[in-house]
């Protein structure tokens, strides 16, 4: 061996003897710790949430765009009678303004809408009362017969509401009223009556026997 061969074997570096594949520990780790981030420390990071902004007199799609940059959205319940609101604005906010909320979540509200108009009252009319009917004139009144110059009136076979009227206009009245039933003879109807009928009776009452059934 000439010098020039022992010159190039002190100035050439030795690699350092070790382990191979030493240098892919700190790719390896750094994989796993990732994986491991991914997978169990971002489930558990807490979902980041909104300040809900006043929605009250916008209308539909300018609310849209104003909860779009809040990462909320806007859903309608329905239309509410409001008459200080424009038809069609929004009212009746949930949440309120200012309460924290997830984002993607809704923000509910309600359409205004005019309230009907109140019917008219209707104007009640007094019924006028009916003039009442003319005074009929006074019926005269015969003067009533004499004790002597009574005939009894016949009165069997009629009501007794009939009859009753037939006594009174012979200057007669009804005694007593007895029943009794017969068959052959309609309900309510006199059977007899006494004094009978045609008798001059000084007597002014005259008693009645009247069909039951």
């Amino acid at each position: 061996m000439s010098y020039d061969d022992d010159l190039d074997d002190e100035v050439r570096p030795r690699r350092p003897r070790g382990k191979s594949g030493a240098w892919l520990v700190p790719i390896v780790t750094s994989a796993v710790t990732s994986v491991l981030v991914v997978l169990v420390v971002m489930p558990r990071v807490p979902v980041s949430e909104a300040v809900v902004p006043p929605l009250a007199g916008l209308g539909v799609e300018q609310a849209r765009g104003v909860l779009s940059s809040h990462g909320l959205f806007l859903s309608i319940d329905g239309e509410r009678p409001d008459e200080r609101s424009e038809p069609g604005a929004l009212i009746e906010e949930t949440p309120l303004p200012g309460s924290s909320l997830a984002r993607g979540s809704a923000v509910h509200a309600f359409l205004a809408v005019r309230p009907p108009r109140a019917a008219a009252p209707i104007a009640q009319v007094t019924p006028i009362a009916p003039a009442p009917p003319p005074l009929a004139a006074p019926t005269a009144v015969a003067p009533a017969p004499r004790a002597e110059d009574r005939v009894t009136p016949s009165v069997v076979g009629k009501r007794l509401s009939r009859a009753r009227e037939i006594i009174a206009q012979s200057g007669f009245s009804v005694g007593a009223v007895r029943f009794e039933s017969d068959n052959d003879v309609g309900p309510d109807k006199v059977l007899r009556q006494s004094p009978a009928a045609g008798t001059h009776a000084a007597r002014a009452v005259i008693d009645l026997v009247v069909n039951s059934d």
